[in-house]
């Protein structure tokens, strides 16, 4: 994944979350809560 390359992807590269499929929501909910937090909070900036 860190090789897709897109001009627009948030923060100018992809995330991955370690040791989570295809569910991260679900899988890892506190990481996944920080990035939505953080993507979030860059959108209404």
């Amino acid at each position: 994944m860190s090789n897709v390359r897109f001009g627009n992807l948030w923060e100018g590269k992809t995330h991955v979350i370690d040791n989570a499929g295809h569910a991260p929501f679900r899988e890892m909910p506190a990481v996944f809560d920080a990035y939505l937090a953080r993507f979030i909070t860059d959108c209404t900036a």
